[in-house]
Parts: structure tokens; C-alpha cells; sequence
């Protein structure tokens, strides 16, 4: 694509728009229109130089970035098309045509490996014939599963839903779930843990398991120990807070959670 011209077309492209924008009144949005295509945001640092400054060392820096990107773009959104067809085409439970695999992954050899494979197959389902080659095999899925890939999910946090039970945890471990799951926990109240209760037979004990647990001075614990209850330290999230009040429940030292 790029040998080919891709990124000239970009740019001629690129000038066009902006000087439309501009008549406008209007500031470029990449989270719209064709702009938001494969190929433009990916390229946006290097179409914002000036042309002159596009063959400079920044320039040729920002061509590279943009086609790294491209490519891993590219490779990302052929995975969705795949698991998307995978989905829609090949599950038993689906009402769906005969799926058929043609190898486009030589380009020297795409004539014979993906084109006239293609026109074969194509060319036997007009003519009312069975094709050569035998389709995908069909998935079985149990109908739990496929029921729960069926149901509508929302994630509270992104407010957004979710066709299916595969989109839902394909997004529940995706960057962006994860970058709003810390920064929804960062605006919490911190959790404050107050000692209510330690074994002072084990007093030795436990001094050193708090202070392997927050990672304060020895003097300082046994200072919170002869001083409890009292609060001995603040965290966020407050998921945190509750797996360290279950730890150190377990070594029979019992804490309160209390919002700041």
C-alpha cells in the first residue's frame, strides 16, 4: 500500500480536507467520518508537518511511527473480522452458508493460491454444483454458551454494551477498560484500616507481618500495637483494603475498613 502511493494519496487527501475545514470554521475530528479509518489517525502526527518538513529526520521519524501503527492496526482489525465471521458463519446454531478458506497470504502466488480458487467456488455455487473444495467445518458450541453469547452485557464503568459474552471479556481486558478502572479508582476515597484486635501471645508475630504488610519501621508497629485499636494506614482501591483485611484476618489480626 505505502509503495503503491498510499501516503501521498494521504496527504493530498489530508490538504484537502483541511482546507475545507478551515472554511468552515471547523477543527479536524479523528473520532469521525473517514478520518477515523485505518490509515488516516495512524498518520496524523506526520500529515500535520508542513510538506517541507516531511523528509526531514521528525518527518521520516513520524512516517515510520504511522506505518508501525498501520500495521498493527491492520493486524487487529483482521482478527476482529475473523472471530466476527467465526461467530456469524461458522457456529452450528446459526442458519448460515458454506464458509471456504482461499490462501491470500503470498502475494506472488495470489492468482493461483487465492483468485482462481475464489472464482471456482464461486463459479460452481451459479452453476447450482458442489465446489472442489469442501467448506469450514461447523462449530459446536454447548447452548449455555452459546445462549451467553447471545445476551446483551454492560460494562457500568464504560457505559457500553456488549453482543455476547466474548465482546464483553474481550473489553473487560482491553487497555481502555483498564485505563477507566484505574482512573475511576484513583477518584475513590482512600479506605482507612483501623486495628481493632491482635493475639498478644503472638505479639512478635505480628508485629512482623504488619510491617512486611505496609512496610513501616518495627518501632512504629509495635508503637500501633500497644496503642490499639487505632489506625495503622490508608489505601486505594478499596479492593485492596478488603484482600488486606482478609490477609491479616487469617493470622488472627482483625482490622475495620472505615471511607476517609
Amino acid at each position: 500500500m505505502v509503495e503503491r502511493g498510499m501516503v501521498q494519496e494521504l496527504a493530498d487527501f489530508y490538504q484537502d480536507i483541511t482546507q475545507f475545514k478551515n472554511e468552515c470554521g471547523e477543527t479536524l475530528d479523528y473520532t469521525k467520518g473517514i478520518l477515523q479509518s485505518i490509515g488516516f489517525k495512524e498518520f496524523r502526527s506526520f500529515l500535520a508537518l508542513d510538506p517541507q518538513d516531511r523528509n526531514t529526520e521528525i518527518g521520516t521519524k513520524q512516517f515510520e511511527q504511522g506505518v508501525n501503527l498501520l500495521k498493527i492496526a491492520t493486524r487487529q482489525y483482521s482478527r476482529r473480522q475473523a472471530k466476527w465471521m467465526k461467530r456469524r458463519f461458522l457456529l452450528e446454531s446459526r442458519d448460515a452458508p458454506p464458509v471456504y478458506r482461499v490462501n491470500s497470504s503470498d502475494p506472488e502466488h495470489w492468482q493461483q493460491n487465492c483468485f482462481d480458487p475464489a472464482v471456482s467456488i464461486l463459479s460452481a455455487y451459479l452453476e447450482g454444483s458442489t465446489p472442489e473444495v469442501q467448506p469450514l467445518a461447523r462449530i459446536s458450541v454447548p447452548k449455555e454458551e452459546h445462549d451467553e453469547n447471545r445476551r446483551t452485557f454492560h460494562c457500568n464503568i464504560c457505559q457500553r454494551h456488549f453482543s455476547g459474552l466474548l465482546q464483553l471479556n474481550a473489553h473487560l481486558s482491553g487497555k481502555k477498560h483498564l485505563k477507566e478502572v484505574r482512573l475511576n479508582q484513583a477518584s475513590l476515597p482512600p479506605t482507612a484500616l483501623i486495628l481493632t484486635h491482635y493475639d498478644q501471645s503472638k505479639r512478635s508475630e505480628s508485629a512482623k507481618i504488619l510491617k512486611k504488610s505496609f512496610d513501616k519501621p518495627l518501632h512504629e508497629v509495635l508503637q500501633m500495637l500497644d496503642e490499639a485499636p487505632c489506625e495503622i494506614a490508608t489505601v486505594q482501591p478499596k479492593s485492596k483494603a478488603e484482600n488486606l483485611r482478609k490477609c491479616l484476618a487469617k493470622h488472627g489480626i482483625l482490622v475495620e475498613l472505615k471511607s476517609v
